[in-house]
């Protein structure tokens, strides 16, 4: 019998270089039909708010640029942890930064100029960076930052904007915001607004000073979104350490999705974390700085602990642990907490939980846009391998890969920002030696946060929530934030953003002193899916920031760098369904800054004057994952 399929894929040779393929297929997407479009931006595509600044690159007139800060002869701003430190001033030795750079220049340059993998000699210059005798981790993936993908955007397409200079007034007002975070890493978020409780005397100590700093820069170093198209510089404790997208200030601090109990098949889990032993913070001398940032470990742990390291774990007479169900456990109630979940999690699984959650939610509607949820389509056909549970999950881990290798070419490949711990040690040298009396900004220098932070510690280094201080990667951009903005525009694709959740669940104390309860709050608020997906990408970014690792424009940048990743992929997803529909979006989405947009059959994308309505689809009862 002759077969008379003919593939539905023209032939592509294999020696064809993937990026060469990839540009190919993206030489159409430019910044003025695609990231103009995103978040960053108003609808005359002027640069508006916290996210602007993400774009896809225009080779024949720009390059990937830096904040400059490596021109200095120091390195004092660029991220040199894994390296030689000076022991009196804690700058790296300049001949093995410039080693370290070189290595790195030599990677990329041979990934820019061969469409396919760097040669062996580029990757093995990695290897070959000297490092000190005392140094027992790894950097983390350099080349994951010059990789590619058949699907959505090059990761050398995409850039963002420099980060702020390491002495500039804006990482100082940062650096002030994570002072401040570390005074309030045990307060539970409840206590932030009792009155006369001695967490609200320091939450509001905290709101006086970053509102103050905040009014009083040329450049605001954190705007919160107010309505479309208008950012405030207004900190109130509503707005204190929250994200700047819809739906950020409504509510408790921690989104429903990282409080609700999570139906995984036939399973169901809290989100209840074991008790940790202490409420230690470290790198808060200068001979554990010191170590640490060589790569080397912490005085009384390893260089890279586990969680039991940290956990509280009761034990039965043998030494064995107790079944979970007697262990001590709670819900994310402190800062501290939140940075131990995001300290030990699968980058995406905060996402996937909220998919499942939302599964569970009989009535939680999938998007207006999906070809199955047409009333007239109800009981004739489903979405499953496509517009259905498992496409959404798959979607999730996905877009989460190509997420990290767009942000990790920031990452090794342009910006080298240092890490908060490392200014610290700038702030640290500048409070104790006149000599660099002028290294950072005097915003931090007087600051209050920076006082009680002495007081309590005595000493100007930052508090660090994690024993080994911050991955062995630079700050800027942030994988957490920029997987978060990835996985969050999937979600606020395929479910409706603007189903209000029938519930709002808070975590409060059982009486204990130390565990928690759910009790379920009066809807005086109203909660949608959408806000409280901006709320949970905030919350696992944020929480990064409350262990010290990151800087708030980690968050807001990188957010807007993953949301870009995503619509790239589902703009190109289009064109694989059978579903897709001429002159119907595929796709309807909001962005972090409150506009929505759609994308067509065609991939093109669109943005809409106002909100589609709402779903109107009648209450789903049965499971997206049900076949």
């Amino acid at each position: 019998m002759v077969s008379r399929h003919k593939p539905r894929r023209p032939h592509i040779s294999g020696t064809e270089g993937v990026r060469a393929r990839v540009r190919r297929i993206a030489r159409k997407r430019t910044h003025r039909n695609f990231t103009q479009l995103l978040s960053g931006y108003d609808q005359d595509g002027d640069a508006l708010g916290p996210y602007s600044g993400t774009r896809i690159l225009d080779y024949d007139h720009e390059r990937h640029a830096a904040n400059g800060d490596e021109t200095r002869a120091d390195f004092a701003g660029s991220y040199s942890k894994g390296l030689e430190h000076d022991g009196t001033t804690g700058f790296v030795v300049p001949a093995n930064y410039n080693n370290f750079r070189e290595a790195l220049i030599k990677v990329v340059n041979a990934a820019r100029l061969d469409p396919t993998l760097p040669d062996p000699a580029s990757v093995e210059a990695i290897d070959e960076v000297t490092r000190p005798g005392t140094n027992e981790r790894p950097f983390t993936n350099p080349l994951s930052g010059v990789g590619t993908d058949i699907d959505g955007t090059d990761p050398l397409d995409l850039a963002i904007d420099c980060a702020p200079s390491f002495s500039s007034d804006i990482a100082a007002a940062e650096m002030v915001e994570l002072y401040w975070m570390a005074l309030l890493r045990d307060a539970w978020f409840e206590k932030w607004e009792i009155a006369a409780s001695p967490e609200k005397a320091l939450a509001d100590a905290a709101v006086t000073e970053l509102n103050n700093l905040n009014q009083n820069l040329t450049k605001p170093f954190a705007l919160h979104y107010a309505r479309p198209a208008d950012w405030s510089r207004d900190i109130t404790v509503k707005r204190l350490f929250r994200g700047s997208a819809p739906g950020n200030d409504v509510g408790p601090y921690i989104s429903q999705f990282l409080i609700w109990d999570v139906p995984f098949g036939t399973l169901d889990f809290e989100q209840k974390q074991l008790l940790l032993l202490s409420k230690q913070d470290y790198m808060i001398n200068a001979a554990d700085w010191l170590a640490v940032q060589g790569g080397g470990p912490h005085t009384g742990f390893s260089a890279m602990p586990i969680r039991s390291d940290l956990e509280e774990i009761r034990k039965d007479g043998s030494g064995n642990p107790l079944p979970l169900p007697q262990q001590k456990r709670r819900h994310i109630v402190t800062l501290r907490d939140l940075a131990h979940y995001v300290h030990f999690d699968a980058l995406h699984q905060a996402y996937f939980n909220a998919a499942l959650i939302l599964n569970g939610i009989q009535g939680a509607p999938l998007s207006v846009t999906n070809v199955y949820e047409r009333p007239a389509r109800q009981k004739t056909q489903e979405g499953f391998g496509t517009f259905g549970g498992p496409h959404i999950l798959v979607l999730l881990t996905e877009v989460a890969t190509r997420a990290l290798k767009a942000v990790w070419h920031q990452k090794w490949y342009v910006h080298r920002r240092l890490r908060p711990e490392a200014l610290g040690r700038r702030v640290h040298l500048a409070k104790t030696d006149a000599a660099y009396a002028n290294l950072v900004d005097t915003a931090v220098l007087n600051s209050t946060a920076l006082q009680e932070t002495y007081r309590k510690t005595n000493s100007y280094l930052l508090p660090m929530a994690f024993p080994e201080g911050s991955p062995m990667h630079p700050s800027y951009g942030a994988g957490h934030a920029t997987v978060a903005g990835a996985c969050v525009t999937i979600l606020k694709a395929m479910f409706d953003p603007q189903y209000e959740l029938p519930h709002i669940f808070e975590a409060v104390d059982d009486g204990s002193g130390q565990q928690t309860e759910l009790v379920k709050r009066a809807n005086s608020e109203s909660l949608t899916v959408g806000g409280e997906l901006n709320k949970l990408a905030a919350n696992i970014a944020i929480g990064r920031n409350a262990a010290g690792v990151h800087y708030r424009s980690d968050y807001t940048k990188s957010l807007a760098l993953g949301e870009a990743v995503a619509v790239a992929l589902l703009q190109e997803l289009t064109h694989t369904f059978v579903e897709a529909e001429a002159g119907t979006p595929v796709w309807s989405l909001p962005t972090f800054d409150g506009h929505w947009i759609a994308i067509n059959a065609q991939g093109k994308i669109s943005r809409l004057r106002d909100a589609p309505p709402k779903s109107t689809v009648p209450r789903r009862r049965a499971s997206l994952f049900t076949s």
